[in-house]
């Protein structure tokens, strides 16, 4: 199994050709950019060997350049080479499936919510009053966990009952806490 890594060196200027003469080993191959070279590691192994061998390459090169602004900017694993499996089908040993794709759930994302205008308002109201949740809850009687669901959005709205219960306490209507 062979395992390729790449390094990244970027540098102010143009590489001489004695420097990128520290890049010719057989399991190295480079390329020359604008201000980068990109060096690709291929090695018989662990992925961690051919990250090695082109963070060497990168060190030596660096070194051979001889200029202050030069950098690793990267050194990443780029892919194994592993044989190709073949995939059956029940229907018929002969032909090969495709496989299906997979939903990987860190690229999964809700979507965010609406702006809401009397969460907001509630909001508002709160820090105009210098209303603190867990203290505002316990002085109406309630379970804070109602203010808080609604100010985070994991609730719809605050009950009739807890509405009113929070309006008494602070001294206003119901409708004055949602302007």
């Amino acid at each position: 199994m062979s395992s390729r890594a790449e390094a990244l060196v970027t540098f102010a200027g143009k590489p001489r050709a004695d420097a990128l003469a520290v890049l010719h080993q057989n399991n190295i191959q480079f390329e020359v950019r604008p201000g980068s070279v990109r060096i690709l590691a291929v090695v018989t192994g662990k992925p961690i060997t051919a990250m090695t061998a082109a963070a060497m390459a990168a060190l030596q090169l660096i070194e051979a350049l001889k200029d202050d602004s030069a950098a690793i900017e990267s050194v990443r694993l780029v892919a194994e080479s592993k044989p190709q499996r073949e995939f059956v089908s029940r229907g018929s040993l002969s032909k090969t499936a495709r496989p299906r794709p997979q939903t990987l759930m860190n690229e999964v994302a809700a979507p965010k919510p609406a702006p809401d205008n009397a969460r907001e308002a509630f909001r508002n109201f709160m820090t105009a009053n210098r209303l603190r949740p867990t203290t505002w809850a316990k002085d109406a009687g309630i379970n804070s966990g109602e203010i808080l669901g609604f100010l985070s959005g994991s609730s719809r709205g605050l009950s009739r009952d807890a509405a009113e219960k929070l309006a008494r306490v602070a001294k206003v209507s119901v409708e004055q806490m949602f302007k």
